[in-house]
């Protein structure tokens, strides 16, 4: 098929562009390239969570993996029929049914995962990068800021005291524009790069 739109669903100057592909045929599909040679990590890690219990797991609908193209270094996925912004209808009084309920499910099968070749993140990392945020957030001059330094405060001085559990795969960077709703199942949209990690 020759395409006969590309629309842009997000760019970051020197680090990845994602676009929407829609063929003369009318299929649709999204092209992710990443720079230097994350797109064969992203392409092999996506292929690797395809082979394991994640991609069928229930109310998970997994796009798949169409192609990797190492010239450009962009990753081919394939659209998720009907798909809907996450948020997108009526709001539910109760997160322990319906679509939350869903997605704490897939959540949790991703995370049980088995991923080779993840660097470990381990708990002061994950607070040292909390405290960049937050840092952020300072800067912005939000109301909330100084409450979340608090909190952070907090988080610091305890966590040498905490228990050590096995580590398990971590999205450290999920956000709602990775989640989308087809029917009564979630697409995730995972790019499976640099915020993958074992924590």
């Amino acid at each position: 098929a020759v395409a006969s739109r590309v629309d842009v669903i997000s760019y970051r100057p020197g680090e990845r562009c994602t676009l929407r592909v829609t063929g003369d045929d009318a299929r649709v599909a999204f092209a992710k390239t990443f720079r230097d040679d994350a797109g064969r990590t992203v392409a092999s890690r996506l292929a690797q969570l395809s082979q394991t219990s994640f991609a069928s797991a229930a109310g998970l609908q997994w796009p798949d993996v169409l192609a990797h193209d190492a010239d450009t270094g962009t990753v081919w996925q394939s659209a998720v029929p009907d798909a809907r912004p996450f948020l997108q209808g009526p709001p539910r009084r109760s997160l322990a049914r319906g679509a939350w309920h869903t997605l704490g499910s897939v959540l949790a099968a991703l995370h049980a995962a088995p991923l080779a070749g993840l660097e470990p993140f381990d708990r002061g990392q994950r607070l040292f990068e909390a405290g960049k945020k937050l840092t952020k957030l300072e800067h912005a001059g939000l109301a909330s800021a100084p409450a979340a330094r608090a909190a952070w405060l907090r988080c610091e001085a305890i966590l040498p005291h905490l228990p050590c559990a096995p580590p398990v795969l971590l999205h450290g960077d999920l956000h709602l524009g990775q989640l989308a709703r087809s029917g009564d199942r979630i697409a995730l949209f995972l790019e499976a790069g640099v915020e993958f990690a074992v924590a």
